[in-house]
């Protein structure tokens, strides 16, 4: 029984690597960017909650937290989905 040739295992060899880096390279690259988001996000806030309790004014706050996090706000009648959509409700 012949285990074949030298270059046949490296070629297999790289080959399986090249798999690997495949499958899993976007799983890494959405880790770091969530893991980027989530640092502005903190960021974020922190400057927005201490311009908050400086100024005594959470209209700001609330602004982000709206447009951050789909939010239904009713008594104004519209629903924020994401940063740039804004969707009427019917009433």
């Amino acid at each position: 029984m012949s285990i074949g040739p030298l270059s046949e295992w490296v070629t297999a060899a790289a080959e399986i690597a090249a798999v690997c880096v495949a499958l899993f390279l976007p799983v890494c690259d959405k880790k770091q960017e969530k893991r980027k988001k989530t640092q502005n996000m903190k960021a974020i806030f922190k400057f927005l909650i201490k311009k908050a309790l400086a100024e005594n004014d959470t209209s700001n706050l609330e602004s982000y937290f709206k447009i951050s996090y789909l939010e239904i706000d009713i008594k104004a009648g519209y629903f924020f989905k994401g940063k740039e959509q804004l969707i009427i409700m019917k009433k």
